[in-house]
């Protein structure tokens, strides 16, 4: 590993730890570092700001379990992904709460992505169009998106697995009863 990102992964840890107990946005860099006995240089060196330093965070850790993610594993996936933030639940709750909109953002992009492919799939007889094929996409996505956010938010009262099994079987049948009622209504 190279000296690099064991600065940066130090860093994250004594961010992830500070918001155990503060508030991302009462956290400053001098707190950050201090923790390390680095100087605010060393942190201006990896990162341009503290959202940059989370962002991070949330690409390196929470979604890359999602980088192999298909339409044959995204239950499994989403249950690991449930898992991992449980397993930082501080961390996640305090720092969505304060800037929710890239992990919105990115977890949204990442469900479209993978809910196209699923319309796709489901379209045997090429029925939909791609607007039509993007709008089902978004409108799957956004759903599970902000299931996950407002589970996040409420500080993941719900067990894991008992959103990911609701989430799997809501998802499988709303996507085919969408489908077929609207090849149905526009053939």
């Amino acid at each position: 590993m190279s000296k690099a990102l064991i600065t940066r992964n130090a860093l994250a840890a004594s961010l992830k730890e500070l918001t155990a107990t503060n508030h991302f946005d009462k956290i400053t860099i001098a707190d950050i570092t201090g923790k390390l006995g680095l100087n605010r240089q060393t942190f201006y060196y990896h990162f341009a700001d503290k959202l940059e330093l989370l962002y991070w965070i949330y690409d390196s850790e929470a979604f890359v379990i999602t980088c192999d993610l298909t339409i044959n594993n995204w239950g499994e996936k989403l249950n690991l992904f449930l898992k991992h933030l449980r397993s930082d639940k501080m961390f996640y709750v305090n720092t969505i709460k304060c800037s929710k909109e890239y992990f919105e953002q990115y977890l949204d992009k990442t469900l479209e992505e993978l809910f196209k492919r699923a319309a796709i799939e489901l379209d045997e007889n090429n029925e939909l169009d791609e607007n039509e094929t993007v709008l089902v996409a978004k409108f799957m996505s956004k759903g599970l998106t902000g299931v996950i956010i407002e589970w996040i938010r409420d500080g993941m009262k719900e067990n894991e697995d008992d959103i990911t099994s609701i989430s799997v079987k809501l998802v499988e049948n709303t996507k085919r009863v969408v489908y077929k009622q609207y090849v149905k209504e526009n053939k």
